[in-house]
């Protein structure tokens, strides 16, 4: 059996190496399988042939593996192979680390450094200062820059971007009935403050971003504990709340007011601590008598849940934007072992991110 497997991985590597391509020499081109021997050279087969040709890469001007082109380009006098990422008016290329545009015969290193004034020149973007600091130095963000180039009517302010922001938001939180203890509010407000990051997947018109978020918050709510025995029993818990979202969001159109929606999950970090002791009461007939007693509660447990919401993202110069939303949470776990809490929440929030 572990020769099998050894075999099997084999021949995997051998058919992910010998990937189906072409070779290109200037103007002439040959397709088959190609196979790359380290930095040095490329091996050339004929279609349903098993013996190849090797080629020195100081030979060959352009070569596939699979999916991927591989073109030598000769910046600041070094010739390199870099991969293809775009094929436009504009080439987009990329080594290591390192970008490099191309138009034409006229290839450029693009370092993160200045990557911004490179496009704005080369591409001619005639873009402001604030403008440009919208984009990152990642492969989907010059891709977008790139292909949306090539369209009329192009505008850099479309092509969504990293952006990090503060959060702050008022929540109705609800909790659930305890067989121990008895909310004597339905609903108790509660601030909360925190960060967020709005990171592009999509580079689309209708953009998709990854949104993590942390946020925390704090609220004292009163329970009571009633028996047959006619004992009443209230205490006051201090409720101390660190929260973690990831949420999908999808941003629509490019107008100054773009609608949004998220879906996500939440985890909840509860501690829950007492500080004011037990108020205990006691009824004889008309007599009530009230007794102050010590208590020492500290419970801490986690809640995860859901949460979707919806909102409006607006622009408001260069990097800078305003979200408000309106969220609800669900939890779908009790966080604590004698307490059984049980929460759900509406909010609104609203943030400001760069």
């Amino acid at each position: 059996m572990p020769k099998l497997l050894l075999i099997l991985l084999l021949a995997c590597c051998c058919v992910h190496s010998l990937a189906q391509g072409y070779i290109a020499f200037g103007d002439s081109l040959k397709q088959g399988r190609v196979h790359r021997n380290g930095n040095r050279s490329l091996t050339y087969f004929n279609i349903g042939e098993t013996r190849g040709v090797d080629y020195s890469l100081d030979k060959v001007s352009e070569y596939r593996l699979k999916y991927s082109v591989y073109e030598a380009l000769v910046i600041d006098g070094d010739r390199k192979f870099y991969r293809r990422l775009a094929d436009g008016t504009v080439k987009l290329y990329r080594s290591g680390f390192h970008y490099a545009l191309k138009t034409g015969d006229r290839a450029v290193l693009i370092r993160k450094r200045n990557f911004r004034e490179e496009l704005n020149n080369t591409l001619q973007l005639n873009a402001t200062k604030d403008d440009l600091s919208r984009l990152s130095y990642s492969k989907p963000a010059l891709i977008a820059v790139l292909n949306q180039n090539d369209k009329a009517g192009f505008d850099i302010k479309s092509v969504p971007y990293r952006k990090f922001g503060v959060i702050v938001g008022y929540n109705l939180l609800q909790f659930k009935t305890s067989p121990y203890l008895i909310s004597l509010t339905k609903q108790v407000a509660t601030p909360s403050v925190g960060l967020f990051a709005d990171l592009p997947l999509s580079f689309k018109k209708n953009a998709i971003y990854l949104t993590p978020e942390v946020n925390a918050s704090k609220q004292q709510v009163p329970f009571y504990q009633s028996d047959t025995n006619g004992h009443t029993n209230f205490v006051a818990l201090n409720m101390q709340n660190v929260n973690i979202l990831t949420s999908l969001k999808l941003v629509a159109g490019q107008g100054l007011f773009r609608p949004y929606g998220k879906v996500g999950v939440i985890a909840s970090a509860i501690n829950v601590k007492c500080p004011t002791g037990l108020v205990s009461t006691t009824r004889d007939g008309t007599n009530v008598y009230v007794n102050n007693i010590p208590l020492a509660v500290s419970q801490k447990g986690l809640q995860v849940g859901v949460n979707i919401a919806g909102g409006v993202q607006i622009p408001v110069g260069g990097r800078k934007n305003i979200h408000v939303e309106v969220r609800y949470t669900k939890s779908l776990n009790d966080a604590l072992k004698d307490f059984k809490l049980n929460t759900s929440n509406v909010g609104i929030s609203a943030g400001f991110s760069l």
